[in-house]
């Protein structure tokens, strides 16, 4: 019984996300907004792991760095997805909706970035980027390293 109480929370809780998801995505399928909307959604449920493979491959890296230098056995040693700090993350469940600019209406060329005008509740907006690699959008984080 309980599970079902918290299953059925669950679900109303997504059910913003979902409707920001649906009002459709500007290219590929998951565009952009479908890709940091679940990355948002990760990180809020805890789903670190799943986050991290969201972000593009060169931020990764910059996030796993300092592990080369760690000298732990290996049962210690964390896991790529633990090196993920995020802060400054607003609710996902407060996105009112997304704005992508560039538009897309064609195939990006690989290395295409966009800016996310992320618009929340309360009239809260922040923004964000995603990068195409050719196959899939990634989030690109806004890390010191790339100057």
């Amino acid at each position: 019984m309980y599970f079902s109480d918290v299953k059925s929370l669950i679900i109303l809780m997504l059910l913003p996300v979902l409707v920001v998801g649906c009002e459709g995505a500007d290219w590929a399928d998951p565009g952009p907004k479908d890709v940091f909307e679940q990355f948002l959604l990760n990180l809020a449920m805890g789903e670190n792991e799943l986050a991290f493979a969201a972000i593009e491959a060169d931020d990764r890296a910059t996030i796993t760095k300092a592990l080369k230098t760690l000298k732990l056995p290996d049962e210690a040693m964390p896991k790529p997805h633990d090196m993920l700090v995020v802060t400054g993350v607003n609710n996902p469940f407060e996105l009112k909706s997304i704005d992508v600019d560039p538009k897309l209406e064609a195939e990006p060329k690989p290395g295409t970035r966009v800016r996310l005008t992320l618009h929340f509740n309360g009239d809260r907006n922040t923004e964000a980027f995603m990068i195409w690699d050719g196959n899939a959008w990634f989030v690109d984080l806004p890390l010191d390293s790339k100057g």
